[in-house]
């Protein structure tokens, strides 16, 4: 077995000014966010791409739970402006399956790290695309409307085609004090 150097990366800033590598050697970022429960956060989005930006990834888009646009509606303008950047937008419904053949086309051949806030169906994606395995997911709080963490280490998961997702641990604050002004 050989080290190779270490690839495109992911990366936040921890409190403290740390920078807590996702994913390495990845071609592209998933930055996955909600419609509702959690409600859909713009901020997030900008930060993540940043991000992806500066490593010169490809990122694209996902808005999950869309079985609940109903209730919350869903923000048009913003995802947008973000389709006339250059990100590729999918609305999918992990709960029903709408949408995945084509966000599926869009990251085959890849390595894909998924990232986002706690709650937005990342691992549920995985469960979707994957259904043999055995990951466990839970419900977002309904006292604090925020998704509660279960996953707790990163994880590569294969699908076909030389694809491959890499299923992270949510968070609550996404930081890029680690990309040089």
């Amino acid at each position: 077995a050989e080290v190779r150097p270490r690839g495109p990366c992911l990366s936040r800033t921890l409190r403290g000014g740390a920078k807590k590598i996702l994913a390495a050697n990845v071609d592209r970022v998933m930055i996955v966010v909600s419609v509702a429960a959690p409600p859909f956060r713009r901020a997030v989005i900008d930060r993540i791409a940043a991000a992806a930006e500066w490593q010169g990834l490809r990122t694209c888009v996902v808005l999950n739970k869309m079985d609940l646009a109903g209730d919350a509606g869903v923000p048009e303008a913003e995802l947008r402006q973000y389709e006339l950047a250059g990100y590729p937008v999918s609305r999918i419904s992990c709960l029903t399956g709408d949408g995945l053949e084509g966000l599926l086309s869009l990251v085959r051949g890849s390595t894909v790290v998924m990232a986002g806030h706690s709650g937005v169906g990342k691992t549920s994606l995985v469960r979707r695309l994957a259904p043999g395995l055995d990951l466990r997911v839970a419900a977002v709080s309904e006292r604090s409307g925020r998704g509660r963490q279960t996953t707790t280490a990163a994880r590569l998961v294969p699908l076909a085609k030389q694809t491959f997702l890499v299923d992270t641990p949510g968070f609550r604050v996404f930081s890029v004090g680690h990309i040089p002004g």
